[in-house]
């Protein structure tokens, strides 16, 4: 990743956000759309990347460390920056991805169990997670197009279906890290 440049206004505090997969990567953006009205919030979100995921605590801390050093910010730029992760909660090590990221002063959202399953017990489907089920994913993945006839990422294209089903209340009550950024 090339350095970046940035317009550090005093009043501006700058988002960078990682997302685990395309599927949160399009959720991200669609709610992103859907409901941070207020535009000239005191926010900037940087163009949100896809860390194409990750299976197990040590894989995530060797992507983090990448990411953190692609982004090349000085040592005063860091303390004016925030990061965002948008992962799964699906992982036997998700726990502790989210307490690593927290102790660094990251923002998480974790999606429970993950997007699909979140999805999926939405509108009355729930999925039942046995942590640390390396078939869990696979399985949501599965019931999601069964229920859906698409794949996740897909099916987020059609956001007239998403928005029908992403209420603000909803929202709240399922993510409620992105909601606090977007309403503020």
């Amino acid at each position: 990743m090339s350095k970046i440049k940035l317009n550090l206004r005093k009043s501006r505090e700058v988002i960078f956000t990682f997302c685990e997969g395309e599927t949160e990567l399009l959720f991200f953006y669609f709610l992103k759309t859907e409901y941070w009205k207020n535009k000239n919030s005191k926010l900037n979100f940087k163009k949100a990347k896809d860390i194409k995921g990750f299976s197990d605590f040590k894989g995530f801390e060797k992507k983090y460390l990448s990411l953190i050093k692609g982004v090349r910010l000085t040592k005063n730029e860091f303390k004016t920056v925030k990061f965002l992760f948008v992962i799964d909660n699906d992982l036997k090590d998700s726990i502790d991805i989210e307490s690593f990221l927290k102790g660094r002063g990251h923002l998480v959202q974790l999606c429970s169990p993950n997007t699909e399953g979140m999805i999926l017990n939405i509108v009355g489907k729930p999925q039942t997670q046995v942590v640390g089920d390396k078939d869990f994913r696979a399985k949501c993945k599965s019931s999601f197009y069964e229920h859906f006839g698409h794949k996740a990422h897909k099916w987020l294209l059609n956001e007239s279906k998403v928005r029908m089903l992403f209420k603000e209340e909803v929202f709240k009550k399922t993510l409620p890290v992105m909601y606090d950024l977007f309403t503020k």
